[in-house]
């Protein structure tokens, strides 16, 4: 259970941006398409005590990645390349 107090989230014309912080506390977004509202309602589900991936299943596993630890999948493959 992940209580994530951190993230924020804001309407944009495509969608929604997230708003996250970093392993370092350094602030960071991503932009997605997803609808702002249903965001909101996903992020009330895991502060509540919901896993992400159930509160948020129309995100992609980047996506939720990104909210718990700011990393986005090119940072993760820089730390992680692929053998």
């Amino acid at each position: 259970m992940a209580l994530l107090t951190f993230i924020k989230f804001e309407p944009s014309d495509g969608g929604t941006i997230i708003h996250a912080r970093n392993m370092k506390g350094k602030p960071v977004t991503m932009e997605t398409t997803h609808d702002y509202d249903k965001c909101q309602a996903g992020l009330f589900k895991i502060n509540q005590g919901e896993f992400i991936q159930d509160a948020l299943p129309f995100m992609s596993a980047d996506e939720r990645e990104f909210m718990l630890s700011g990393m986005t999948p090119e940072e993760w493959e820089a730390l992680f390349p692929e053998q």
